[in-house]
């Protein structure tokens, strides 16, 4: 997925880009926050992409 400020947001997959791009920047945003955003889908996946040490839990 790629965001250029002049086009919109592009989606690709296996380097095929897939239809037309989405205009504006809310798509690029809302679909990053699931992987990078602060309550990240799986626990640890926003450290492990962005290469974050892991934060510890409280007992």
């Amino acid at each position: 997925m790629d965001w250029l400020p002049s086009r919109g947001t592009f989606v690709y997959y296996n380097g095929q880009l897939m239809g037309n791009p989405v205009r504006g920047k809310a798509l690029y945003d809302a679909v990053l926050s699931i992987w990078l955003g602060d309550h990240a889908l799986e626990e640890g996946l926003r450290e492990g992409l962005l290469s974050l040490p892991k934060e510890e839990k409280e007992n």
